[in-house]
Protein backbone atom coordinates (compact mmCIF):
# COMPACT_ATOMS: atom_id res chain seq x y z
CA UNK A 1 0.00 0.00 0.00
CA UNK A 2 2.64 2.51 0.88
CA UNK A 3 4.96 1.62 -2.06
CA UNK A 4 1.66 1.91 -4.23
CA UNK A 5 1.22 5.62 -2.96
CA UNK A 6 5.11 6.43 -2.71
CA UNK A 7 4.82 6.24 -6.60
CA UNK A 8 1.56 8.68 -7.18
CA UNK A 9 4.00 11.63 -6.82
CA UNK A 10 1.77 13.89 -8.82
CA UNK A 11 -2.12 13.14 -9.05
CA UNK A 12 -3.51 11.07 -11.60
CA UNK A 13 -6.20 11.76 -13.60
CA UNK A 14 -8.13 8.42 -12.79
CA UNK A 15 -8.36 9.22 -9.01
CA UNK A 16 -10.68 11.52 -9.32
CA UNK A 17 -13.04 8.82 -9.83
CA UNK A 18 -12.54 8.28 -5.98
CA UNK A 19 -12.92 11.41 -4.94
CA UNK A 20 -14.78 11.77 -2.29
CA UNK A 21 -16.11 15.52 -2.43
CA UNK A 22 -16.80 14.62 -6.31
CA UNK A 23 -18.83 11.64 -5.23
CA UNK A 24 -20.89 13.15 -2.75
CA UNK A 25 -22.42 15.56 -5.30
CA UNK A 26 -24.23 11.70 -6.41
CA UNK A 27 -25.63 10.96 -3.18
CA UNK A 28 -29.29 11.74 -3.31
CA UNK A 29 -30.55 9.85 -0.19
CA UNK A 30 -30.89 11.87 3.22
CA UNK A 31 -27.50 11.76 4.94
CA UNK A 32 -25.76 12.03 8.20
CA UNK A 33 -21.71 12.51 8.82
CA UNK A 34 -19.78 12.91 11.53
CA UNK A 35 -15.82 13.96 11.90
CA UNK A 36 -13.38 15.13 14.04
CA UNK A 37 -11.30 17.83 13.15
CA UNK A 38 -8.43 16.15 15.10
CA UNK A 39 -8.84 12.51 13.59
CA UNK A 40 -5.37 10.78 14.32
CA UNK A 41 -6.12 8.18 11.20
CA UNK A 42 -8.24 10.21 8.73
CA UNK A 43 -7.84 13.73 9.92
CA UNK A 44 -10.21 16.79 9.05
CA UNK A 45 -10.11 16.57 5.17
CA UNK A 46 -13.76 15.48 5.72
CA UNK A 47 -14.95 19.45 5.95
CA UNK A 48 -13.94 19.78 2.15
CA UNK A 49 -16.94 17.64 0.89
CA UNK A 50 -19.55 19.06 3.35
CA UNK A 51 -20.88 21.87 1.08
CA UNK A 52 -20.61 19.69 -1.80
CA UNK A 53 -23.51 17.41 -0.98
CA UNK A 54 -25.78 18.77 -3.56
CA UNK A 55 -27.60 15.65 -4.68
CA UNK A 56 -29.89 15.74 -1.43
CA UNK A 57 -31.89 18.41 0.26
CA UNK A 58 -31.52 16.33 3.61
CA UNK A 59 -28.24 15.92 5.35
CA UNK A 60 -27.28 15.82 9.16
CA UNK A 61 -23.61 16.70 10.20
CA UNK A 62 -21.89 16.82 13.44
CA UNK A 63 -18.31 18.01 13.89
CA UNK A 64 -16.00 18.45 17.02
CA UNK A 65 -12.34 18.29 18.36
CA UNK A 66 -12.11 14.31 18.92
CA UNK A 67 -10.76 11.27 17.99
CA UNK A 68 -10.94 8.65 15.48
CA UNK A 69 -13.63 6.40 17.72
CA UNK A 70 -16.10 9.91 18.74
CA UNK A 71 -18.45 9.31 16.43
CA UNK A 72 -19.73 6.33 18.32
CA UNK A 73 -20.17 8.52 21.29
CA UNK A 74 -23.51 8.98 23.43
CA UNK A 75 -23.99 12.79 22.11
CA UNK A 76 -23.54 11.71 18.84
CA UNK A 77 -25.37 8.39 18.26
CA UNK A 78 -28.35 10.29 19.91
CA UNK A 79 -28.66 12.36 16.97
CA UNK A 80 -28.17 9.71 14.67
CA UNK A 81 -30.53 7.34 16.06
CA UNK A 82 -32.91 10.53 15.62
CA UNK A 83 -32.15 11.22 11.64
CA UNK A 84 -32.50 7.14 11.81
CA UNK A 85 -36.12 7.53 13.20
CA UNK A 86 -36.75 10.77 11.20
CA UNK A 87 -35.99 9.46 7.48
CA UNK A 88 -35.95 5.35 7.96
CA UNK A 89 -38.34 4.69 10.77
CA UNK A 90 -40.78 7.51 10.06
CA UNK A 91 -41.87 7.48 13.71
CA UNK A 92 -41.40 10.20 16.68
CA UNK A 93 -38.11 9.00 18.02
CA UNK A 94 -38.31 7.81 22.11
CA UNK A 95 -35.37 5.67 23.26
CA UNK A 96 -36.12 2.65 25.14
CA UNK A 97 -35.42 3.35 28.74
CA UNK A 98 -34.02 -0.07 29.02
CA UNK A 99 -31.24 0.39 26.43
CA UNK A 100 -30.90 3.90 27.42
CA UNK A 101 -29.60 2.42 30.98
CA UNK A 102 -27.36 -0.89 29.38
CA UNK A 103 -26.18 0.65 26.21
CA UNK A 104 -24.95 3.54 28.62
CA UNK A 105 -23.05 1.38 30.35
CA UNK A 106 -21.26 -0.62 27.56
CA UNK A 107 -20.38 2.91 25.89
CA UNK A 108 -18.83 3.81 29.18
CA UNK A 109 -17.17 0.88 29.38
CA UNK A 110 -15.89 1.21 25.82
CA UNK A 111 -14.26 4.60 26.26
CA UNK A 112 -12.92 3.84 29.57
CA UNK A 113 -14.77 6.56 31.67
CA UNK A 114 -17.86 5.93 34.17
CA UNK A 115 -21.42 8.05 33.43
CA UNK A 116 -21.25 8.27 29.58
CA UNK A 117 -25.26 8.27 28.92
CA UNK A 118 -27.41 9.75 25.98
CA UNK A 119 -29.38 13.46 25.43
CA UNK A 120 -32.94 13.30 26.60
CA UNK A 121 -35.73 13.00 23.93
CA UNK A 122 -35.80 15.97 21.93
CA UNK A 123 -39.37 15.56 20.66
CA UNK A 124 -41.06 13.85 24.05
CA UNK A 125 -44.19 16.68 23.27
CA UNK A 126 -45.14 14.92 20.22
CA UNK A 127 -47.32 12.22 20.16
CA UNK A 128 -46.85 8.86 18.78
CA UNK A 129 -49.09 9.87 15.61
CA UNK A 130 -47.46 13.03 15.35
CA UNK A 131 -44.55 12.11 12.98
CA UNK A 132 -45.31 15.32 10.66
CA UNK A 133 -44.75 17.62 13.37
CA UNK A 134 -42.16 16.25 15.15
CA UNK A 135 -40.39 16.37 11.61
CA UNK A 136 -41.14 19.61 10.98
CA UNK A 137 -39.95 21.04 13.95
CA UNK A 138 -36.39 18.64 13.02
CA UNK A 139 -36.34 20.17 9.90
CA UNK A 140 -36.26 23.71 10.95
CA UNK A 141 -32.82 23.01 12.65
CA UNK A 142 -29.36 23.98 11.20
CA UNK A 143 -28.12 21.21 9.54
CA UNK A 144 -24.57 22.20 11.16
CA UNK A 145 -23.95 20.97 14.74
CA UNK A 146 -20.56 22.00 16.10
CA UNK A 147 -19.26 20.70 19.50
CA UNK A 148 -16.88 22.17 21.36
CA UNK A 149 -14.20 21.10 24.02
CA UNK A 150 -15.12 17.30 24.18
CA UNK A 151 -12.77 15.92 26.84
CA UNK A 152 -13.45 18.50 29.71
CA UNK A 153 -17.38 18.44 30.25
CA UNK A 154 -17.55 15.65 32.83
CA UNK A 155 -15.97 14.63 36.06
CA UNK A 156 -13.28 12.17 34.28
CA UNK A 157 -10.56 14.19 31.98
CA UNK A 158 -10.57 13.18 28.63
CA UNK A 159 -14.30 12.23 28.58
CA UNK A 160 -16.82 12.41 24.83
CA UNK A 161 -18.42 15.31 26.47
CA UNK A 162 -18.35 18.58 24.78
CA UNK A 163 -18.84 21.72 26.91
CA UNK A 164 -20.78 23.96 25.00
CA UNK A 165 -21.95 23.60 20.81
CA UNK A 166 -22.92 26.27 18.09
CA UNK A 167 -25.48 25.54 14.93
CA UNK A 168 -24.88 26.75 11.16
CA UNK A 169 -26.69 26.67 7.85
CA UNK A 170 -23.83 25.76 6.09
CA UNK A 171 -20.14 24.92 6.43
CA UNK A 172 -17.68 26.54 6.78
CA UNK A 173 -20.48 28.97 7.81
CA UNK A 174 -21.51 31.83 5.63
CA UNK A 175 -20.84 34.57 8.39
CA UNK A 176 -16.98 33.62 8.87
CA UNK A 177 -14.79 36.81 8.40
CA UNK A 178 -11.83 35.87 6.88
CA UNK A 179 -9.41 37.70 9.14
CA UNK A 180 -5.35 38.16 8.81
CA UNK A 181 -2.45 38.14 11.69
CA UNK A 182 0.91 39.19 10.16
CA UNK A 183 3.73 38.14 10.42
CA UNK A 184 6.54 40.21 12.14
CA UNK A 185 9.58 40.85 13.70
CA UNK A 186 10.41 39.24 17.30
CA UNK A 187 8.17 36.54 16.52
CA UNK A 188 4.81 39.08 16.52
CA UNK A 189 1.90 37.80 15.12
CA UNK A 190 0.18 41.31 14.00
CA UNK A 191 -2.83 42.64 13.27
CA UNK A 192 -1.33 44.81 10.57
CA UNK A 193 1.60 44.38 8.09
CA UNK A 194 4.53 45.58 9.44
CA UNK A 195 5.75 48.71 7.70
CA UNK A 196 9.51 47.52 7.17
CA UNK A 197 10.47 44.52 5.60
CA UNK A 198 12.14 41.53 7.41
CA UNK A 199 12.83 38.24 7.06
CA UNK A 200 13.60 34.95 9.33
CA UNK A 201 14.85 31.22 8.78
CA UNK A 202 15.16 27.77 10.03
CA UNK A 203 16.73 24.73 9.15
CA UNK A 204 15.01 21.80 7.90
CA UNK A 205 14.39 19.13 11.03
CA UNK A 206 15.61 15.66 9.25
CA UNK A 207 13.76 13.87 12.98
CA UNK A 208 10.59 15.64 12.86
CA UNK A 209 8.90 13.71 10.40
CA UNK A 210 9.02 10.39 12.48
CA UNK A 211 8.40 11.90 15.54
CA UNK A 212 4.85 11.85 16.64
CA UNK A 213 2.92 13.40 19.66
CA UNK A 214 2.88 9.63 20.97
CA UNK A 215 4.52 8.61 24.54
CA UNK A 216 5.89 5.79 25.34
CA UNK A 217 3.06 3.68 25.64
CA UNK A 218 2.24 4.51 21.58
CA UNK A 219 -0.84 4.52 20.74
CA UNK A 220 -4.10 3.12 22.00
CA UNK A 221 -7.62 3.59 20.39
CA UNK A 222 -9.60 3.82 23.07
CA UNK A 223 -8.74 5.63 26.74
CA UNK A 224 -9.64 9.04 27.65
CA UNK A 225 -6.41 10.50 27.39
CA UNK A 226 -3.78 9.09 25.67
CA UNK A 227 -0.15 9.02 26.65
CA UNK A 228 1.65 12.07 25.17
CA UNK A 229 5.07 13.40 24.39
CA UNK A 230 4.50 16.15 22.26
CA UNK A 231 7.85 17.37 21.31
CA UNK A 232 9.38 20.70 20.52
CA UNK A 233 11.09 21.54 17.50
CA UNK A 234 14.99 22.40 18.61
CA UNK A 235 16.02 25.80 18.27
CA UNK A 236 16.51 27.41 15.21
CA UNK A 237 14.65 24.64 13.21
CA UNK A 238 11.23 26.51 13.22
CA UNK A 239 9.58 30.01 13.42
CA UNK A 240 7.29 31.11 15.98
CA UNK A 241 4.64 33.76 16.14
CA UNK A 242 2.33 35.20 19.12
CA UNK A 243 -0.50 37.30 19.16
CA UNK A 244 -0.87 39.64 21.80
CA UNK A 245 -2.93 38.54 24.25
CA UNK A 246 -6.86 38.75 23.00
CA UNK A 247 -9.23 41.47 24.46
CA UNK A 248 -12.17 39.56 24.06
CA UNK A 249 -13.61 36.50 23.00
CA UNK A 250 -13.01 35.55 19.35
CA UNK A 251 -14.21 32.17 17.66
CA UNK A 252 -12.66 30.64 14.74
CA UNK A 253 -14.52 28.11 12.82
CA UNK A 254 -14.37 27.08 9.58
CA UNK A 255 -11.49 26.47 7.09
CA UNK A 256 -8.44 29.19 6.43
CA UNK A 257 -4.55 29.49 4.95
CA UNK A 258 -1.54 30.90 5.35
CA UNK A 259 0.22 33.12 2.41
CA UNK A 260 4.08 32.86 2.81
CA UNK A 261 6.90 34.82 1.04
CA UNK A 262 9.43 31.90 1.47
CA UNK A 263 12.52 31.01 -0.41
CA UNK A 264 14.73 27.34 0.49
CA UNK A 265 17.87 26.94 -0.23
CA UNK A 266 16.47 23.54 -2.22
CA UNK A 267 14.81 23.19 -4.84
CA UNK A 268 11.65 20.51 -3.35
CA UNK A 269 10.54 21.28 0.25
CA UNK A 270 7.87 21.06 2.22
CA UNK A 271 6.59 23.14 4.97
CA UNK A 272 3.91 22.41 7.94
CA UNK A 273 2.08 25.44 9.89
CA UNK A 274 0.46 24.63 13.27
CA UNK A 275 -1.96 26.64 15.31
CA UNK A 276 -1.75 26.44 18.81
CA UNK A 277 -3.68 28.27 21.74
CA UNK A 278 -1.30 30.15 24.42
CA UNK A 279 -3.77 30.03 27.93
CA UNK A 280 -2.86 32.99 30.49
CA UNK A 281 -1.82 29.89 32.74
CA UNK A 282 1.09 29.10 30.27
CA UNK A 283 -0.33 26.03 28.98
CA UNK A 284 -0.20 25.20 25.00
CA UNK A 285 -3.21 23.39 23.08
CA UNK A 286 -2.71 21.95 19.18
CA UNK A 287 -5.61 23.19 17.19
CA UNK A 288 -5.08 22.00 14.11
CA UNK A 289 -2.20 21.80 11.28
CA UNK A 290 -1.49 22.35 7.29
CA UNK A 291 0.72 21.09 5.17
CA UNK A 292 2.10 22.25 1.17
CA UNK A 293 4.98 20.94 -1.00
CA UNK A 294 5.95 23.93 -2.21
CA UNK A 295 6.11 23.03 -5.62
CA UNK A 296 2.12 22.17 -5.39
CA UNK A 297 1.45 26.57 -4.72
CA UNK A 298 -0.50 26.60 -7.72
CA UNK A 299 -4.16 27.82 -7.28
CA UNK A 300 -6.94 26.42 -8.82
CA UNK A 301 -8.59 29.99 -8.91
CA UNK A 302 -12.09 28.23 -9.95
CA UNK A 303 -12.74 26.50 -6.95
CA UNK A 304 -11.42 28.55 -4.29
CA UNK A 305 -12.60 31.27 -2.44
CA UNK A 306 -11.86 33.67 0.28
CA UNK A 307 -11.16 30.71 2.49
CA UNK A 308 -10.37 27.77 0.77
CA UNK A 309 -7.62 26.58 -1.67
CA UNK A 310 -7.54 24.50 -4.26
CA UNK A 311 -4.94 22.76 -6.21
CA UNK A 312 -4.92 20.18 -8.85
CA UNK A 313 -1.54 18.82 -7.56
CA UNK A 314 -0.89 17.44 -11.07
CA UNK A 315 2.69 17.28 -12.58
CA UNK A 316 1.29 19.28 -15.30
CA UNK A 317 0.82 22.33 -12.40
CA UNK A 318 3.93 21.23 -10.34
CA UNK A 319 6.02 24.40 -10.03
CA UNK A 320 10.00 23.10 -9.32
CA UNK A 321 11.80 25.85 -6.90
CA UNK A 322 15.11 27.18 -7.91
CA UNK A 323 17.42 27.85 -4.97
CA UNK A 324 17.28 30.80 -2.97
CA UNK A 325 14.43 31.98 -5.25
CA UNK A 326 11.48 33.59 -3.13
CA UNK A 327 8.24 32.35 -4.15
CA UNK A 328 4.31 33.03 -2.84
CA UNK A 329 2.49 30.02 -0.96
CA UNK A 330 -0.63 29.38 0.24
CA UNK A 331 -0.89 26.78 2.73
CA UNK A 332 -4.71 25.45 3.56
CA UNK A 333 -5.66 24.81 7.06
CA UNK A 334 -8.38 22.58 7.03
CA UNK A 335 -11.39 22.72 8.83
CA UNK A 336 -11.66 23.29 12.83
CA UNK A 337 -13.62 25.17 15.26
CA UNK A 338 -12.00 26.95 18.56
CA UNK A 339 -12.81 29.72 21.10
CA UNK A 340 -9.82 31.53 21.93
CA UNK A 341 -10.99 33.30 25.73
CA UNK A 342 -9.73 36.48 26.84
CA UNK A 343 -6.09 36.48 27.85
CA UNK A 344 -5.06 33.86 25.28
CA UNK A 345 -2.83 33.94 22.81
CA UNK A 346 -2.82 32.73 19.33
CA UNK A 347 0.90 31.06 18.11
CA UNK A 348 1.72 29.99 14.28
CA UNK A 349 4.43 27.61 14.01
CA UNK A 350 6.10 27.41 10.44
CA UNK A 351 8.43 24.51 10.40
CA UNK A 352 9.58 21.08 8.42
CA UNK A 353 6.39 18.51 8.55
CA UNK A 354 6.47 16.52 11.88
CA UNK A 355 6.00 16.07 15.73
CA UNK A 356 2.22 17.84 15.69
CA UNK A 357 0.10 14.77 14.53
CA UNK A 358 -0.47 11.12 15.99
CA UNK A 359 -0.49 8.16 13.74
CA UNK A 360 0.74 10.31 10.51
CA UNK A 361 4.59 10.37 9.78
CA UNK A 362 6.57 12.40 6.72
CA UNK A 363 8.86 11.44 4.51
CA UNK A 364 11.35 14.30 3.48
CA UNK A 365 13.20 14.39 0.57
CA UNK A 366 16.67 13.21 0.38
CA UNK A 367 19.10 16.07 0.51
CA UNK A 368 22.10 14.36 0.97
CA UNK A 369 22.67 14.65 4.56
CA UNK A 370 22.48 18.38 4.35
CA UNK A 371 19.94 20.56 6.04
CA UNK A 372 18.85 23.24 3.43
CA UNK A 373 17.23 26.73 4.96
CA UNK A 374 14.13 27.54 3.78
CA UNK A 375 13.81 32.13 4.85
CA UNK A 376 10.39 33.54 5.38
CA UNK A 377 9.97 37.48 4.12
CA UNK A 378 7.08 39.99 6.28
CA UNK A 379 6.15 43.18 6.11
CA UNK A 380 6.47 45.74 3.62
CA UNK A 381 5.24 44.25 0.22
CA UNK A 382 6.32 40.61 1.20
CA UNK A 383 3.70 40.85 4.01
CA UNK A 384 3.30 37.21 4.99
CA UNK A 385 0.33 36.32 7.07
CA UNK A 386 -2.10 33.93 8.26
CA UNK A 387 -6.08 34.10 7.17
CA UNK A 388 -8.91 32.66 9.76
CA UNK A 389 -12.42 32.34 9.31
CA UNK A 390 -13.91 34.63 12.63
CA UNK A 391 -17.35 34.28 13.81
CA UNK A 392 -19.52 36.23 16.01
CA UNK A 393 -22.36 35.11 18.62
CA UNK A 394 -20.01 31.89 20.29
CA UNK A 395 -19.68 32.16 23.76
CA UNK A 396 -17.40 29.78 25.53
CA UNK A 397 -18.06 27.74 28.65
CA UNK A 398 -16.16 29.95 30.48
CA UNK A 399 -13.28 29.03 31.96
CA UNK A 400 -10.25 27.42 30.26
CA UNK A 401 -10.05 23.80 29.76
CA UNK A 402 -7.53 21.63 31.82
CA UNK A 403 -4.57 20.60 30.22
CA UNK A 404 -5.07 17.51 29.25
CA UNK A 405 -8.32 16.73 28.93
CA UNK A 406 -9.46 17.95 25.25
CA UNK A 407 -9.94 14.79 23.30
CA UNK A 408 -7.27 14.92 20.04
CA UNK A 409 -5.90 17.42 21.36
CA UNK A 410 -2.23 17.11 22.71
CA UNK A 411 -1.43 20.26 25.31
CA UNK A 412 2.42 21.03 27.05
CA UNK A 413 3.44 23.67 29.29
CA UNK A 414 4.50 26.68 26.92
CA UNK A 415 8.35 27.28 26.01
CA UNK A 416 9.16 30.55 24.24
CA UNK A 417 11.61 30.16 21.25
CA UNK A 418 12.85 32.89 19.00
CA UNK A 419 13.30 33.15 15.61
CA UNK A 420 16.82 33.59 13.63
CA UNK A 421 17.04 36.71 11.32
CA UNK A 422 17.13 35.70 7.46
Amino acid sequence: FQSFFRKLEFYPEAAADRSLPKLVERIEVPTYLTGAWHDEQTGAQFGAMIDRFSGTDTKRFTMYNGRHPDGYSPLVITRWLEFLNMYVGKRVFRMDEGIRSLAGKEISKEYGVDGLGFEPDRFAEFADDDYAGALAKYEKEPMVRVLFESGAAGPTAGAPKARYEAAFDTWPPAKAQPTSWFLAADGVLANEAPEAEGSHSYLHDPDAGAQTFFGPEGYHLMPPLWDIDWTEFPEGRSLSYLTEPFADETAVAGTGWAELFIASEATDANVQLTLTEITPNGDEFLLQSGWLRLGHRKIDESSSDALRIARSYTKEDFQALKSGEMVTAKVSIPSFAHVFRKGSRLRVVISTPGRNHGTWEFEAPDYGGEDPKQTISFGAGKASRVVLPVVTGIESAGDFAPCPSLRGQPCRTYKASSNTDG
